[in-house]
């Protein structure tokens, strides 16, 4: 609550996005019985947007052919139009009007009521993203409490796929009491049905976190829900708080895949069962989208135009089923990907590709590409921005919208590995991102990054560096592990220190060199001196200046000469 908000606003809110401007602010003017402000805004708060959702600012009835995507995702309150109220609806689509006329999520008076699919989709927030901490926060466990635990959440695994049949299920607990923790009882419940019981002794002091293995679990191919209870505490039975003594969470079994080369097209409309998302803000779908008439018009999109983050920024990332490169010479993910830039350039909108080696444990980045930003190099989108602000989001319509990107998988050949997309947005929201033509594949060959000369030289001499060539290569050359902007030839000449190597993207694979350091000398500073005199047995050494010129600050370079020395003016 605060006492003005500028402009005549008098609330705001955010999706449930976790990020910094995460949250609900009401004027004080507003916090009582006689509106529905409050109710408005947390609304939006636990993910319902307005009922004239996607009306165009008032312009056009909202889409609605698939009403648990368009308008505000609800199907039992009809599209409408911002500024229609009135006792019929002009737009057409069927359903209850009061629905949505008289709902606490339109700009119309005399609102009164939420709808059933409103419900549903306020307990998807609430259990389902950030909002979930809600039920963890410490404002409603009763204090001084000598024994109270709760599990703060689950480690691993996480709304994942799984890479194994059997796993050891790792949760976090705090303890929330005035006495130490020594043992805890915890059930695992999969789904819906006790499974085992864990005894576990330690140390959780006051205040303080603890992780918590738990015996292992097996489960059988496809969707499962597991939970944890915690059911005992150092042999004094159930806490008194027990809201917090339970988390769960979804998991998906499939074999891991070892027919490579494997692609999606997505053309079935659906992303496959075993791959899964995360990320409160960002949803992952199949959208139909026009394309190249050969990749058919549906891929998946991550939807950031549609969902404000609230200031705050967010992330979604979609984790595909893991995948055995055991026996591959070499390995890489390639796919296509269109996205048009962002109309505010300071807005910057992030496209990683992660691997993971302990099935989602940790992660190492193999990938990664962002909208423009500050004159970034690496533009993640594929068409400019347009010339004004934009009132509605984009889709693909030609196959010159679309690039295929490739990331590099030859450092984890040998064993399995999960693969993940993560798109971030650092701001209120950004432009839809498409991604289609999943590819993995194998990839057998290698290029060579080999130096001409040197690769230790005197300054001006500079250093040729020739890479491996070959019909379809395209050329990515790398200084101290940054792509070097506009060197895309099979050579390379360089007249600057670094570690330079080279990437060949051919038939959907990437290739990348060894590197080479290459040295380059300064020469050292020389003067002739005058007449001296020396004694006997004690010869004189003369240095020449270098022949080198530095014309405004700019290298430039000079043939290598020769010199001579000429005593009494004869050669």
């Amino acid at each position: 609550m605060v006492h003005d908000i500028a402009g005549s606003v008098a609330g705001f809110a955010s999706f449930p996005n976790g990020g910094a401007g995460d949250g609900t602010v009401v004027e004080d003017d507003f916090m009582n019985a006689g509106n529905s402000v409050v109710t408005h805004e947390l609304g939006h708060g636990f993910n319902l947007a307005h009922t004239f959702n996607g009306d165009n600012d008032g312009v056009d009835c909202p889409p609605d052919a698939d009403c648990t995507v368009d308008g505000d995702g609800v199907c039992d309150t009809p599209p409408h139009k911002e500024g229609d109220c009135g006792m019929t609806n002009p737009c057409p689509g069927g359903g209850i009007w009061d629905n949505s006329r008289k709902n606490y999520m339109s700009y119309c008076g005399g609102t009164t009521r939420f709808t059933a699919g409103q419900r549903d989709r306020v307990l998807s927030a609430a259990y389902g993203s950030v909002r979930g901490t809600l039920f963890l926060s410490e404002g409603c466990i009763p204090a001084d409490l000598p024994i109270e635990t709760g599990i703060t959440q689950i480690i691993y695994p996480y709304n994942q796929p799984l890479c194994d049949d059997t796993f050891s299920p790792i949760i976090e607990i705090k303890n929330y009491g005035t006495a130490a923790i020594t043992t805890l009882t915890i059930e695992t419940w999969l789904d819906g049905a006790l499974y085992g019981t864990t005894n576990w002794a330690g140390n959780i002091a006051v205040d303080a976190l603890g992780l918590v293995t738990l015996n292992p679990v097996t489960v059988t191919l496809g969707a499962h829900d597991i939970e944890y209870r915690i059911v005992d505490n150092n042999s004094m039975g159930i806490d008194t708080y027990i809201e917090n003594n339970t988390l769960c969470t979804n998991l998906f079994f499939e074999p891991t895949v070892t027919d490579i080369p494997s692609c999606w097209d997505f053309e079935a409309g659906i992303i496959p069962q075993s791959w899964t998302t995360q990320g409160p803000l960002i949803r992952t779908q199949a959208y139909d989208s026009p394309q190249c008439a050969n990749n058919g018009n549906t891929c998946l999109m991550f939807d950031a135009y549609n969902l404000n983050a609230g200031g705050g920024g967010t992330s979604s990332t979609l984790m595909m089923v893991p995948f055995d490169l055991t026996g591959l010479p070499g390995a890489a993910l390639n796919f296509d990907v269109a996205m048009r830039q962002n109309y505010y350039a300071d807005f910057t909108t992030t496209l990683e590709v992660m691997v993971s080696t302990d099935c989602g444990q940790s992660f190492t980045s193999v990938y990664l590409r962002k909208d423009t930003y500050f004159g970034n190099t690496e533009d993640l989108h594929t068409v400019p921005a347009p010339s004004s602000l934009p009132s509605s989001s984009w889709e693909p319509s030609s196959c010159n919208d679309w690039r295929r990107d490739i990331a590099d998988l030859s450092a984890f050949v040998g064993g399995e590995v999960l693969v993940a997309f993560k798109m971030t947005i650092d701001r209120n929201r950004g432009e839809n991102l498409y991604i289609d033509n999943i590819c993995i594949q194998s990839c057998d060959g290698a290029v060579a990054a080999i130096p001409f000369n040197g690769p230790e030289v005197c300054y001006p001499d500079t250093v040729l560096i020739e890479g491996s060539t070959g019909n379809g290569y395209n050329y990515v050359w790398f200084k101290n592990g940054k792509p070097i902007p506009g060197e895309v030839n099979a050579n390379l000449e360089v007249n600057l220190p670094g570690k330079y190597f080279i990437a060949v993207d051919v038939n959907g694979c990437r290739f990348t060199s060894d590197t080479v350091e290459v040295i380059i000398n300064n020469p050292p500073t020389t003067q002739i001196i005058g007449n001296v005199s020396v004694c006997a047995g004690t010869p004189p050494r003369w240095m020449p200046s270098p022949d080198f010129l530095n014309t405004s600050g700019r290298q430039v370079k000079q043939p290598r000469s020769s010199r001579w020395w000429i005593p009494d003016n004869i050669l």
